[in-house]
């Protein structure tokens, strides 16, 4: 019982210091780090807004990169009690109100897919998540750019990556975040649950 418990402390410590991430830096640099591979996407902040629901939090940020193609990024949380009801694709899915998707890479917690929308235009999208109750997301990359990041964080002994479909539409200054919040979806669907606590036989 004792190795059993220790065996369970360290997986736990080696998941929770893992160093695959999808963030946005101080200064706005949109970053995605695969263990000890990094790579920085340079954009500048347009706009910024954030969500208050009881149980989730909402961060939503546009930018803007140098060839003046317009990103989003958002990083959502739910508060301690509650976690996410589905895998952070589901999760993703649920808020675009989308139902199709193409998987091109994933390793790592690091997943990159394209969503089909309902106007049936697709776009490239990038999904982290390592635990239940945090998921980051960047979207709007154009073909070229998508795959770019993908050779960039890619290790030599992940699988191939799969081909690129369809041409991922990119957004302008004008454009808003596609994901919609209301309680319906957060409570009804729903989105998040109580956490779930496990206990040993």
């Amino acid at each position: 019982m004792k190795n059993f418990i220790i065996i369970a402390f360290l997986t736990l410590f080696f998941v929770g210091c893992s160093t695959t991430s999808l963030d946005l830096s101080q200064n706005n640099k949109l970053v995605i780090q695969k263990s000890n591979i990094s790579y920085t996407v340079d954009t500048q902040k347009i706009d910024d807004n954030f969500l208050y629901f009881k149980d989730l939090f909402i961060e939503q940020y546009k930018l803007e990169n140098q060839k003046n193609q317009i990103l989003f990024y958002e990083n959502i949380y739910t508060t301690t009690d509650y976690e996410f009801n589905f895998s952070e694709l589901y999760t993703v899915m649920y808020s675009f109100d989308v139902k199709e998707y193409e998987e091109i890479y994933s390793s790592n917690n690091l997943n990159f897919f394209q969503l089909k929308l309902k106007n049936k235009s697709y776009i490239n999208i990038i999904i982290f998540s390592n635990e239940t109750q945090n998921i980051s997301y960047a979207y709007g990359f154009s073909n070229k750019d998508f795959l770019k990041i993908i050779q960039k964080v890619k290790s030599k002994e992940d699988k191939e990556l799969l081909v690129l479909k369809y041409n991922g539409i990119v957004f302008d200054l004008l454009s808003k975040p596609l994901s919609r919040w209301d309680d319906y979806l957060i409570y009804f669907t729903p989105l998040i649950t109580p956490v779930r606590y496990y206990s040993l036989p």
